[in-house]
């Protein structure tokens, strides 16, 4: 006798990583002073990410790119070449810390020309979350043929078959947290993060078919 169960299971986790990602811009009419402005503004960021004893080796460039820079002329109706523009972004990660989260906002509202960033929460190990997940769901699925499989006066044997679509969501927390340049002047209350700022817990949650035999 075969006994084909569904096993759910979900489970929610406290991030423990943050990911950080920041971009710079440099618009300028010349491509050298372009170049050379937006790369000032990244070394003088790295250095400042480096004093908040974030390591060289964990800041890693996403891109890097150089292009022409365009405004709509309203008169002309049509883009006009201006210059160029400079774009590089940069991406951290990190152990979860609200206090550095607080005093990078503080301090990079105090840039002349701050990067534009966001910063999201993750799990370190979502490989581990992962397992623990399934393993929930075959025991829920077990119980339950069990509990199928005594209702018919048999007892469970073996499970012959267990199958479940692939993991699709990413395991991040709801909570995003982004700042502008326009509006990394209007913090006022930075402090306050570290009594407010809460990230949301990260829900995971997995259905898992299996099919036990039962003995004879």
């Amino acid at each position: 006798m075969e006994i084909k169960v569904e096993g759910k299971a979900n489970k929610s986790y406290k991030p423990n990583q943050m990911n950080l990602h920041f971009e710079f811009t440099a618009s300028k009419p010349n491509q050298n002073d372009a170049i050379e402005c937006g790369l000032q503004s990244v070394r003088k960021y790295v250095d400042f990410l480096i004093g908040l004893k974030i390591k060289k080796d964990d800041i890693q460039t996403k891109n890097m790119i150089v292009q022409q820079d365009k405004e709509y002329n309203e008169t002309l109706r049509k883009y006009e070449n201006v210059g160029y523009k400079f774009i590089q972004s940069i991406s951290i990660k990190l152990d979860y810390d609200l206090n550095l989260i607080a005093n990078l906002v503080a301090e990079t509202a105090k840039f002349s020309t701050p990067p534009n960033y966001e910063i999201n929460f993750g799990l370190k190990n979502e490989n581990k979350a992962k397992e623990e997940i399934l393993a929930l769901a075959y025991k829920d699925a077990e119980i339950q043929a069990q509990i199928i499989a005594k209702s018919a006066g048999k007892q469970i044997d073996e499970c012959v078959s267990v199958s479940f679509e692939p993991f699709q969501e990413s395991m991040v927390s709801h909570t995003n947290f982004g700042v502008t340049r326009a509006m990394a002047k209007m913090n006022n209350a930075v402090e306050d993060i570290k009594v407010t700022f809460v990230p949301t817990d990260i829900y995971v949650e997995k259905t898992i078919h299996c099919i036990f035999n039962t003995k004879a």
